[in-house]
Order: C-alpha cells, then structure tokens, then sequence
C-alpha cells in the first residue's frame, strides 16, 4: 500500500468512526433518559465524546498532512500525538466526573432502572461497537497515531457495553432472589466498576502520546531496524537520534566518512535499508570527515 493510498483509507476510517460515534452518542443518551439508567447515559455520553475526539482526529489529519512552510518548518507532524494527549485528558476527566456522579447516586439509594430495556439496548450496543471496532482493526492494518488512538477508543467502548450488559443481567437474577431490594445499586455500580478500570487506559495513551510530543526515543524494535541498518553501513549506531512522532520516525545520524563522493550513496541506502518501516521516515545524515572531529571550526556536511 503506497502513502497516497494509506492517507487515504485513513481519513475513510476517520470519518466511519464519526458517523459510528454519532449515531450511538444519541442513541444511547436518549435510551438512557427513558428508563432513568446512569450507565447507559455514560455509555452515550462516551459515544457523545468520541464523535468530538473523531473530529478532532479529522482536524489533526488535515494538519499533519500540510507541508512545511515558512511558519512550521518542519511541518505539523506533532499535531497528532498532541492530539491524541488532548483525547486521553478529555477521557480521563470524562471517567472522573461519571465515578464522581455514580458515588452520589449509590449514597442517595441507587436508581431504579428496567432491566428488560437496559438489555435490550445493550445486545444493540454491543453489535454496533463491535462492528466499528473489528472494521477499524481490520482495515487499519500498519496504521499509527490516529488510527490507532481511534480503534482503542472503540474498544473501549465495546469493553463498557459488554459490562454494562454483564450487570444488567446481574441486575435482573437479583430482582429473583429475597435481594431484589439491592437492585438499584447495580446501575451506579456497574459506573463506578467502569470509570475506574478505564482511567488507566487513556493515562497510558496520554503518556505515550506526550512522549512523542516531546521527542521521546521509539519503541526498542524501531531503534533496533535502524541499527542494523547502520550496521550494514558501517556506521557508529552511537550517533543516531532517534524520536517517533505520530506516524513519523525521526532519523538523524552524524557519521565520519572518508570518501566525499560516497555520501549521496550512503544516504540512499540507509532510505532503501528503512522502506519497510511503517512510519514516514524523515531522514537526516550528517557527514564529516574522521580527521575534524571535534573541530569546532568544521562544518559537516548534510544530506537531508
């Protein structure tokens, strides 16, 4: 798959997980105000979210993809992890406000809620969230950054409303039982269980994603492919910087050579040796002879 063709498909899910977001952000909102159900309202509510994160998304990409001009001269590619920062802030504060919610409620005597209704509308929920879910997997194959922060908030989500379901059914065996009266208690609890787990979901993708913002080292496995490929060149990996950003990899190499003439070659290959790396790779050699290390008088020679 070419970029023009990965760029491409990428807006395609983008917009796909709008629309999805949209149509499950009223749909749960409004269930949730009929039958009186604080965990369906917070399901919706997270669909409501996730319609303005997928946008937000949309905005990063058309960003990112801009070139660099006399304002941002090295283009806008720290758009998208500080997107995807703003995403995990929103998500987090989301999670604290709803266990914030359901802890009063419990200590007001919980909620009655229908059972059957609550059900019924979390099978639904359940198949749609699964279905955005598994097109985004599927068809984001090699996909960085937006894609992925997307298809993890989908899971999210799937995560929620399998719970969700899974309480309600508990819900619904108490109300059989001489317990019936602590029924009521299921709806706020199931927020508590959720908003709790799931803090530690977008704290990771928040510190993952400020990381790259701020230039951090890639993964070992991707410093580990441009290693060998400084190997094969003969080149100190000692004297490489490396920093992930989004769907970009940074490569910046300062190397002694004692030929001129083979600086152009060296830099093709190492671009050759890094085609399969599954980022937009920014490329940067450094060349100056052995002999004027350190001389502070010596300007190295860029191929960039």
């Amino acid at each position: 798959m070419n970029k023009q063709t990965s760029h491409a498909l990428e807006r395609k899910l983008l917009v796909f997980s709008s629309i999805s977001a949209a149509i499950f952000a009223v749909a749960g909102i409004a269930w949730g105000l009929w039958i009186g159900s604080l965990v369906i309202i917070f399901d919706g509510g997270y669909s409501l979210l996730s319609l303005a994160l997928s946008m937000l998304s949309l905005l990063a990409w058309h960003l990112i993809r801009q070139p660099a001009d006399e304002r941002y001269n090295f283009g806008r590619m720290v758009v998208e992890p500080l997107a995807i920062v703003v995403k995990g802030v929103v998500i987090m504060g989301v999670c604290v406000i709803s266990l914030v919610a359901a802890i009063l409620a419990l200590f007001q005597g919980g909620r009655v809620v229908d059972a059957d209704l609550a059900l019924g509308f979390s099978i639904v929920n359940i198949l749609g969230c699964a279905f955005t879910w598994i097109c985004l997997v599927r068809n984001a194959s090699g996909q960085e950054g937006l894609v992925a922060a997307e298809s993890r908030q989908w899971f999210m989500d799937l995560i929620i409303s399998v719970a969700v379901m899974a309480g309600f059914v508990v819900a619904k065996l108490v109300q059989l039982t001489p317990w019936a009266h602590l029924a009521v208690y299921a709806d706020p609890l199931m927020v508590i269980v959720a908003s709790t787990y799931f803090l530690a979901v977008p704290a990771r993708m928040t510190l993952t994603a400020l990381h790259e913002v701020l230039l951090g080292a890639p993964p070992a496995g991707l410093r580990a492919q441009v290693e060998r490929a400084l190997a094969d060149e003969n080149l100190d990996d000692r004297n490489v910087r490396l920093a992930k950003v989004g769907s970009y990899l940074i490569v910046d190499v300062d190397a002694e050579v004692g030929q001129v003439v083979e600086l152009g070659e060296t830099r093709q290959r190492l671009t050759e040796a890094l085609a399969d790396v599954p980022l937009a790779l920014m490329l940067n050699v450094h060349f100056h002879p052995s002999d004027t290390r350190g001389d502070p008088c010596f300007s190295p020679v860029t191929f960039g």
